[in-house]
Parts: C-alpha cells; structure tokens; sequence
C-alpha cells in the first residue's frame, strides 16, 4: 500500500490500520515479542533480507551490521522471544544463529559444513532443533539436534528424499512432510528421546504441502 513492503498494525477491534515504517524497503517476514516488533528488510531491492528491529518512531535498525550484504534465510522463534535464523553471512553453506532481544546478541548456533543449512524449526523450550541440509531440490535431509548431537530424522535412509514444514507439537514429537520412500510428500514424525520415525498420513496421488497447529490439534 504505497509502492513497497512495509510494516503495518490492524486494530482487530476498530479494524483501523497503522503503518509502523517508512523505510521504502520491501519486507518479506514478521515477528513479534514482548510489545517489540522484527522484520526482515532488503536495501533498495538487492533482495538480501536482514533481520532489523522496529522502533517506535519507525526507524528499522538491523540486529548486525556486520551482516549487511548477507542474506538471512528461513527463521525459527521460541517463547523466549529467541530468533533463530540462517545466513550465508562468512559461509556460502549457510550458518544457524540466535538472537536475544533481552540482550541484543547475536550468536552461533552451527556452521554449515557439508551442504546449506536451514534451522527449520526449534523446541518450544530450545531443548532441540531441526535442520535440513539442502544438496539439491529432490535431496534436502533433516536432523534433529538435541544437546550438540545431530541425529538424522529418518534413521537409516537411503537415497534422495526432500523435508518440508517441520513441526514441533510441544511434547516429544516432531511432524514434518516428507516423499522419503513414496513419489508424493505424506505427514511423518519423530521422537528426538526415542529417534523414532514413523508414517502417520498419506493421500493417495496427492502431495501434501502446508503444515500448522491449532491447540491441540
């Protein structure tokens, strides 16, 4: 609504709406936590997304500036208002870092060594966090890191298979879409205290694609 991507507010009660930035630059993700508001914005359409925090006044500051010209990637975030993202900032193969609103700080979480990595979601209590390494569009494995030990979410698999839309359910249990095995992506889990995986839904001739929880459900 003028030209580019900003950050608005909507009154669910009045349906007003408040533009909170003026920045010009396009936008493409949102978080919020604790009154403060985080968007990713690129500069003058280079499309090298960074994570910037939102004042009040409407000025964009970007959690690192040493990241400038970097690009972060798919981001993760937990109840205690951490940011997990990914960035190819010093690392053509991606690293997964954390940052604290409380203090400001931004730290290393992994490096990507043997192929691109996304953090693709994090524990609600940060116990453990899901990865994909991305070797090609059909070949994208996902690990389950749980106290510095990856362990790969399909034990034992064996040729190409791709991982998409990991979920925490707030337990022990970890669902995700993947087409390991099958030529259609179906609904899988895994238990990072057991490793075990296990097929829980399939449509016949049909990919699933999109994965949310509402409640319990």
């Amino acid at each position: 609504h003028g030209g580019s991507y900003d950050v608005w507010e909507l009154c669910l009660d009045s349906l007003e709406t408040n533009r909170l930035t003026f920045s010009n630059q396009h936008s493409s993700s949102l978080f919020t936590y604790d009154g403060s508001v985080f968007a990713t914005f690129d500069r003058d359409g280079d499309e090298h997304y960074q994570w910037h925090r939102v004042m009040d006044d409407g000025q964009i500051i970007p959690l690192s500036e040493e990241e400038n010209g970097s690009t972060a990637y798919f981001a993760s975030f937990t109840s205690q208002g951490h940011i997990y993202y990914s960035t190819n900032h010093l690392n053509p193969l991606i690293n997964v870092m954390r940052y604290d609103p409380a203090l400001e700080a931004i730290t290393l979480v992994q490096k990507g060594e043997t192929a691109p990595i996304v953090c693709a979601a994090v524990a609600p209590d940060e116990s453990s966090y899901v990865y994909t390494e991305s070797y090609s569009n059909t070949h994208v494995p996902a690990y389950c890191m749980v106290d510095g030990v990856s362990q790969p979410m399909i034990p034992d698999a064996v040729g190409p298979y791709s991982t998409q839309d990991v979920l925490y359910d707030g337990g022990d249990r970890i669902y995700f879409l993947t087409d390991y095995g099958e030529d259609f992506h179906y609904l899988a889990s895994y238990k990072p205290s057991t490793g075990l995986f296990q097929k829980e839904l399939s449509i016949e001739g049909e990919n699933m694609k999109g994965l949310c929880k509402a409640e319990d459900e």
